[in-house]
Formats: structure tokens, sequence, C-alpha cells
């Protein structure tokens, strides 16, 4: 999976997540605030950007090599969605979807 950015703010991320169950009751309230920043980031690099670093994240939580889809995927988002892997270097995904038009819309 090319790299656009997606495992520097994911490593941003997960050093927020540590910092806060670390962190003095008085000091959360800061770094809430800092990962609220790092949101807005996140979300100023657009809307595809977005939903695919969220894609990403839930890959890297549950050791994944490949973003997987395992939600629900209408026919619809099926060409934004494969348009948005090109465009941020995204050449492979698993498809796990057990909605019952899953095999239809794959």
């Amino acid at each position: 999976m090319k790299n656009n950015n997606f495992e520097d703010d994911y490593s941003r991320e997960q050093e927020f997540c540590i910092s806060f169950g670390k962190a003095e009751e008085n000091e959360k309230t800061e770094i809430g605030k800092a990962h609220d920043a790092l949101w807005k980031e996140i979300t100023a690099k657009g809307e595809d950007y977005t939903k695919l670093y969220k894609l990403y994240s839930e890959t890297k939580e549950r050791e994944n090599d490949y973003i997987d889809l395992s939600d629900v995927v209408w026919e619809r988002d099926v060409k934004p969605l494969i348009e948005s892997f090109r465009k941020f270097g995204i050449s492979k995904f698993t498809f796990s979807s057990t909605w019952s038009s899953a095999v239809e819309t794959a």
C-alpha cells in the first residue's frame, strides 16, 4: 500500500492515544485539543482522504495488510471508491462484506 500520509497520520494519532492513556487528568484536555487539531488536518485533506484514512486505521487496528471492505458497499459508491483507491495509490484490498447484495456489488 502506497504511503499517502496515512501511516504518518495514523502514527501521530496513536501517539495521542498512548499519551492520553498515560496522562494525568489535568493533561487530558490539552491532549484532546491536540488530537482535535490532527483531525482537522486530516479532514482538510478532503472527504476521499478522510474516508480512506478511516479504512486504513481499521486495517491497522486489525493488523491486516490490506484495507478490508467489510461493511455495506452500495453499488453507487463502487466507482468513486475505486477512483479514490487509485488516487491514493491503493492497488490491493479485500472485500469481506456479508451483506445480502455483496456478491452482486463485487
